[in-house]
């Protein structure tokens, strides 16, 4: 089997030191990677810009609009509770902090190798622990809005009409397609925003690579040369557009994903139980609007205008 060492050199499977001839001989699971440096850094940067903020927004007086950084996150986090009002109901707006957190943490780890850092996006691990998230939060919304009903998914089941028009459900499998439609959700955006992220990475690194074959451009060499610096000119424009502009794009995507598969779980798919809920809500909207009109009359007999 060919391998390749630590310094980019092929030699065979038995010319390394205790291999056994399989391909995880030189995987070391606890080997200290660059990119987790930058998750580091990355985490400092959003540390910082919400101290930052929380102190601007209490030194800020309420007449005065926000400036500097706070004023752009002060109109990203309205952008965010907007967007999830209308995606997902008032309900949702709760859950704002964490979609903003998720989609600067996204951002700041695609753009953060514009300053020399290893991009954590790049990595499965990275992409793969954001989409178990959504996963979790797909099975806690499930389960608090459909209640039990939530894990009729996991069966099959069939339906036997009643006198009064109601239906009894009847499980009778499992249904392995239910547990599918959580992890397909898990694994595609998880690739998905890996892949991204690691094509736009490999177009960079062959863009680097053309001074070497066009020119036999010595890559260790630290005298500079004309077409060197011509090509590094060029390349600010493409750093700019593969690594703000789409890094920007592929977070906002995760996020809306993200929302929409929320918002499905947050729907009600048992008709017996979302007949009953309909009642409910019927009944607590009578009982909000009787205790209304008793507050309105009581507030008339104070009043005087009853006698």
């Amino acid at each position: 089997m060919i391998l390749l060492n630590n310094n980019n050199s092929i030699l065979f499977a038995n010319e390394s030191s205790g291999d056994d001839g399989s391909a995880f001989s030189l995987w070391n699971p606890f080997e200290l990677k660059p990119e987790i440096g930058s998750i580091i850094v990355v985490t400092i940067i959003l540390i910082a810009l919400l101290i930052y903020y929380n102190i601007s927004m209490k030194k800020l007086d309420p007449k005065d609009p926000p400036k500097g950084i706070a004023f752009f996150i002060f109109n990203l986090i309205g952008t965010f509770k907007n967007l999830i009002h209308e995606s997902l109901g008032k309900e949702f707006v709760k859950f704002t902090p964490y979609f903003l957190t998720v989609f600067a943490y996204i951002f700041l780890c695609n753009i953060i190798s514009v300053v020399g850092y290893e991009n954590p996006t790049s990595l499965t691990t990275v992409t793969f622990s954001l989409g178990i998230n959504t996963t979790i939060g797909m099975i806690i919304i499930g389960i608090k809005y459909q209640k039990s009903s939530f894990f009729y998914r996991f069966l099959f089941k069939f339906y036997i009409p009643t006198k009064n028009g109601n239906k009894i459900m009847i499980p009778y499998c499992f249904n392995p397609f239910g547990v599918m439609d959580l992890i397909t959700p898990w694994i595609s955006m998880s690739l998905r925003l890996w892949a991204n992220i690691m094509a736009g990475a490999l177009i960079i690194g062959l863009f680097y690579a053309l001074p070497m074959v066009f020119f036999k451009h010595n890559p260790t060499s630290t005298v500079p040369k004309p077409e060197i610096i011509l090509f590094s000119l060029f390349a600010i424009p493409l750093h700019g557009f593969l690594d703000w502009l789409i890094g920007g794009i592929q977070a906002y995507v995760f996020v809306v994903l993200t929302m929409c598969y929320w918002n499905t779980c947050a729907e009600i798919e048992d008709e017996n139980y979302l007949e009953k809920l309909k009642k409910k809500n019927a009944l607590s909207k009578l009982i909000e609007s009787a205790n209304k009109r008793n507050e309105e009359n009581v507030t008339l007999i104070n009043s005087g205008r009853i006698d």
